[in-house]
């Protein structure tokens, strides 16, 4: 019983990872993009500058869950080890 369910996942994770590889293309279809990602391009720059505005946006909300997180478990110990 569970082999038959692991199998069944690890089918639908390998089937998702060969649709995510073959929409990958269509992913660049957009002309605009295209032109971002090309080295040398007029619309490099833009292209990222984005890239990296988007990679801010990403890191904020996993530095605030992380400091969060950092915060509790200090917290945590010091009324583990009675200092509070």
């Amino acid at each position: 019983m569970v082999r038959r369910i692991m199998r069944t996942r690890v089918a639908r994770c390998i089937a998702g990872c060969f649709l995510l590889a073959a929409s990958a293309t269509q992913a660049l279809a957009c002309p605009a993009c295209k032109e971002g990602f090309k080295p040398g391009s007029v619309e490099a720059a833009a292209g990222s500058a984005f890239s990296m505005s988007v990679m801010f946006m990403l890191a904020v909300p996993l530095l605030i869950v992380t400091s969060f997180t950092v915060v509790l478990v200090r917290r945590m110990k010091k009324v583990e080890r009675g200092e509070v």
